[in-house]
This record gives structure tokens, C-alpha cells and sequence, in this order.
């Protein structure tokens, strides 16, 4: 069952899958589509999910689930994960490995691997104001506070 992700309770669940790679725009409109039709029929033991999806900056997934109403069981997770694997196939898209960092220069959005981070922060080419991405955010209440802000807010500053 659709909602508006805005109108959802700041509790909301949230899964975010980091692309590592811009989608184009033809890819984008599929990914939004699928993503949509998606949520509208995704169930947790027959039960409907008042559930959320927006793809953001055409390379981040964003999964919402009220779970006020009807939480998330692992079986409805592992249908979502199904859905981002066929992802991953359709579009020859990296969304699981957890080990890149997104960041922001410049407006554009660059995603490279933990290490390679590290020696952008070294060399000075990022630096603490750099915007930054936090995957990790657990609901939609930290997803709307944290999700997206510079290094020096984040968990990323331990990397400095």
C-alpha cells in the first residue's frame, strides 16, 4: 500500500541501497516504476506495508515501511532485496555492497570505496564540510535529520 513518504510517521523503517553509479535517465524512470509497483503490493505475511519509494539523485534507493500499522518480517525484506538484485542484473548496477562512500562536490554526487575516501580526505581533495551520504540511518525521522550532511556531522568523521 502506497504512502506519500513525507506523510509517513518519523518512525518509518528505512532501507537506503547506494548505487555506484548514477542511473540515466531512461534507467531512472524504470527503477521509479518498478520501485512504485513494488510497494503496492509488498506484504509482510499476507498482511499489506504502508510502505514508501523514492529513488533520490538517480543513485539512491530509498525504501520506507510504517510499521504502526504492519511491520516489516523478514520475508517481506527479502522480497525487497530480491527486487534490488534484479536491479542490480537489469541495470549491470552495484546496490549491496555497503563498503562505498557517497559524497558530494560541487552538486555532483561521486561514490568510491572506503579506502579511496580515506586518501581523498588525506590528500585534501575532501575535507570535513564535504557533503556526505549516512546509509546507516535507521527511520525516517534520522533519515530526514541525518541523512544527508558534511563529514564533520556524520559517522564519517572518525575517518578523518
Amino acid at each position: 500500500m502506497r504512502a506519500e513518504i513525507q506523510k509517513m510517521s518519523p518512525s518509518s523503517k528505512v532501507w537506503i541501497y547506494q548505487a555506484d553509479r548514477e542511473f540515466n535517465e531512461v534507467e531512472a524512470a524504470q527503477i521509479q516504476l518498478q520501485g512504485l509497483q513494488f510497494i503496492e503490493n509488498w506484504t509482510a505475511h499476507d498482511n499489506p506495508l504502508l510502505a514508501g519509494f523514492s529513488l533520490l539523485y538517480n543513485r539512491f534507493l530509498l525504501f520506507v515501511v510504517d510499521e504502526e500499522s504492519t511491520g516489516a518480517s523478514g520475508c517481506s525484506i527479502d522480497k525487497s532485496i530480491h527486487l534490488i538484485r534484479k536491479f542490480e542484473n537489469d541495470f549491470n548496477v552495484s546496490l549491496l555492497n555497503r563498503l562505498n562512500v557517497a559524497y558530494k562536490v560541487d552538486d555532483k554526487i561521486y561514490s568510491t570505496s572506503k579506502a579511496e575516501f580515506e586518501d581523498l580526505l588525506k590528500d585534501g581533495k575532501i575535507n570535513e564540510k564535504t557533503i556526505v551520504f549516512n546509509n546507516m540511518v535507521l527511520n525516517l525521522g534520522e533519515f530526514n535529520a541525518k541523512w544527508e550532511g558534511s563529514i564533520e556531522n556524520s559517522w564519517h568523521k572518525q575517518l578523518i
